[in-house]
């Protein structure tokens, strides 16, 4: 997972673009929270000039442990096509309205489509841009291991879609595709989405038709289910060793064990390593990985009419198995129940330092 970078004028100021017609004050409320929570660690780095910016998630592999900042335009567009999906997440009232009203200060052209598969995709031109970005977001993440999925399983799932594919079946060929024109690929698993992204010099066209292959045809084998299980093991050693994460599972350990925020989302060997885990991972593919829970963003220097056309040429693909999006209505922190709250919890923390955090419902 990585850090989003974006504009510091973007941070500071209202955002001047809108997306949809209807009323946008609690979305972009939600918005604001959003952005601001996942890129503040970034940001800091970026305001002093830090060559590097170390995330607080752990990478999708020990060799992601940080990320140069190729330029300052190239966090824009990341962040850019990354708050476009969230702004299809998070808002519209109507999912078939593709109005897109943009800030008369923003030189760059919109259009937002619906597939036949009820996929959303929004497109972004932007002639002046020498950087291609995609981002593909699932309405699914570590909630959905629910109590159905042993722990870990979405996070778990997200690496091995990048361990070949029908059409690509080389393990981390789309990491060789996308450095080799010039880019990067990665993804993440919050909460409630998983996302997958990718940034490229040139070769766009190309890049999407690597990335769509992880939601048409994932190939999930013996021995790439044994690696990846390493690296989740990974993943889940480093969280041990910083405050950030340790102190983070206590407050999911502290919740209602009737919330799918009591979990462990990370996984390890001790969650995954089962003898039907292959079976388990496909069901939860089969049941969130669906064209209707997927939307799209594009953002390219070509027409809009072209990033149209490849849009529609490679997302049609993607089927559409007309699934249920997950709700979790169970609250963390039931109000009145003092079992889980007006409580005081006190722990060692691994470095030198002390702090206080006040968490109010």
């Amino acid at each position: 997972h990585m850090a989003r970078v974006t504009d510091p004028r973007d941070y500071l100021d209202p955002p001047s673009r809108r997306i949809y017609n209807q009323s946008l004050e609690e979305r972009i409320m939600l918005t604001s929270h959003l952005i601001t929570s996942t890129c503040t660690s970034a940001l800091d780095d970026l305001m002093k000039g830090s060559k590097y910016v170390y995330t607080n998630i752990s990478p999708r592999n020990s060799g992601r442990k940080k990320c140069l900042l190729l330029s300052f335009g190239l966090g824009v567009v990341l962040l850019g096509v990354v708050g476009v999906v969230i702004y299809m997440i998070v808002g519209g009232k109507d999912s078939t309205d593709t109005s897109i009203v943009n800030s008369p200060n923003d030189s760059r052209e919109y259009r937002a489509i619906n597939l036949p598969t009820k996929l959303r995709i929004t497109l972004v031109s932007d002639p002046a841009t020498s950087i291609s970005a995609a981002a593909v977001n699932v309405a699914v993440g570590y909630f959905g291991d629910s109590f159905e999925f042993p722990h870990g399983t979405a996070h778990f799932l997200e690496h091995l879609l990048f361990m070949g594919t029908e059409k690509y079946p080389g393990q981390n060929y789309a990491d060789e595709i996308m450095s080799g024109a010039g880019g990067f690929v990665s993804a993440y698993t919050d909460s409630e989405v998983t996302n997958y992204w990718f940034y490229v010099s040139y070769n766009l066209k190309v890049a999407l038709d690597v990335l769509v292959q992880f939601f048409v045809g994932p190939l999930m084998t013996d021995d790439s289910i044994v690696r990846e299980l390493s690296a989740v093991e990974s993943e889940y050693r480093k969280g041990l060793t910083t405050d950030v994460w340790s102190s983070y599972q206590l407050m999911r350990s502290s919740s209602s064990n009737l919330s799918t925020f009591n979990g462990f989302s990370t996984g390890s060997i001790s969650t995954l390593n089962r003898t039907d885990i292959q079976e388990r991972l496909w069901e939860f593919y089969d049941r969130y990985y669906s064209a209707n829970l997927i939307t799209v963003a594009i953002i390219g220097n070509e027409t809009l009419d072209t990033l149209q056309e490849w849009a529609e040429e490679i997302f049609t693909a993607i089927p559409n198995k007309d699934k249920s999006k997950p709700v979790f209505n169970q609250l963390p922190f039931p109000p009145g129940d003092k079992r889980y709250i007006s409580r005081a919890i006190y722990y060692q923390p691994k470095s030198d330092k002390d702090s206080i955090k006040l968490y109010s419902l």
